[in-house]
């Protein structure tokens, strides 16, 4: 039985909606930084941005999902909170934008085509800055849609962890056990 010419793109569509568009991720230690020798970290929010959706600017879970991810990764590396004189200040940057993302499709009698696929993309970034010096010690960074957060308060967190946790792939000290 052969299929019909549009089951294929349409099963690819419905395979990329499912699973989700992947999440990319990266992170850059300054020159010369020892993550270990500084043990303690504190936000400072009056740095923080979000661009592009009124959806995130001030939205509390977001923002309390964030700390907890970022705070939960740095104290599986031996690092911990700390309100006054922090060795560390961490800051964060978000946008929203659409993207594109496109997969090769190949019909039954081989013919190749390019079917698009349009997601709404949040671009977070996490900088990590020697509050002794003002300079940036770790700077990460990760890209995913943004469309399965917006399902609800669980949906945002579970969200804004998994993006956190790609972008501590990188860091070069593995999490105590």
């Amino acid at each position: 039985m052969r299929a019909k010419k549009w089951f294929l793109p349409v099963v690819a569509l419905a395979v990329l909606t499912a699973c989700g568009v992947p999440i990319q991720s990266g992170a850059n230690f300054a020159s010369g930084w020892e993550p270990g020798r500084m043990a303690t970290f504190a936000w400072r929010d009056a740095r923080d941005r979000i661009v592009g959706d009124s959806r995130l600017e001030g939205n509390e879970v977001f923002h309390q999902s964030l700390h907890e991810a970022v705070g939960w990764e740095l104290s599986l590396r031996g690092m911990r909170y700390i309100e006054t004189d922090p060795d560390l200040l961490i800051h964060h940057h978000l946008s929203l934008a659409d993207h594109v993302m496109e997969t090769e499709v190949i019909d039954e009698a081989g013919v190749s085509s390019t079917e698009s696929y349009v997601y709404e993309g949040g671009s977070l970034v996490v900088h990590i800055v020697d509050a002794r010096t003002g300079d940036d010690a770790w700077v990460a960074w990760a890209e995913a849609s943004v469309q399965p957060a917006f399902r609800g308060p669980d949906a945002m967190r579970r969200w804004v962890y998994d993006v956190v946790g790609r972008m501590f792939d990188d860091w070069p000290v593995p999490p105590r056990n």
